[in-house]
């Protein structure tokens, strides 16, 4: 993608996020347009809240609110629900992966999507879009 693409896309990014003083409709626009810039279908915003500890001690699932969701109509219909996810799906580094077993985690259209993409927001949680193919977007 050319430097000049990827400066226009941040660009009208910074400008949906200026341009906005409530959090629904901020979400609500930064979600729409990361859907649309990427070729994903479906996409969600989630804000952890608190860490979840396994039987052995490990940090494997984490409690995240669905604060918002577009594209899938079972996500949709739990935004503002609690739920608990892998640690996986909500930290680390950003990245697109096939994990059919991460996916059989989240309660969207089942069996549909085979690829997320994960962009961990520090302090806040994660934007987690998903696709039932490998979208091909051109972005880094």
């Amino acid at each position: 993608m050319e430097r000049e693409q990827i400066l226009t896309i941040l660009y009208e990014m910074a400008l949906v996020m200026g341009g906005e003083v409530y959090l629904q409709p901020l979400l609500t626009k930064t979600l729409q347009r990361l859907l649309y810039h990427t070729s994903f279908s479906g996409g969600m915003i989630l804000c952890t809240t608190e860490k979840l500890v396994d039987e052995a001690g490990d940090p494997a699932k984490i409690e995240a609110t669905l604060e918002m969701a577009l594209g899938d109509k079972n996500l949709i219909g739990r935004i503002g629900e609690k739920m608990v996810l892998p640690a996986e799906l909500l930290k680390g580094e950003a990245g697109i992966f096939s994990d059919l077993s991460l996916l059989s985690e989240i309660p969207c259209r089942s069996g549909y999507y085979s690829t997320i993409l994960k962009l961990p927001v520090p302090d806040y949680g994660a934007i987690l879009l998903l696709s039932p193919d490998q979208p091909s977007t051109g972005l880094p």
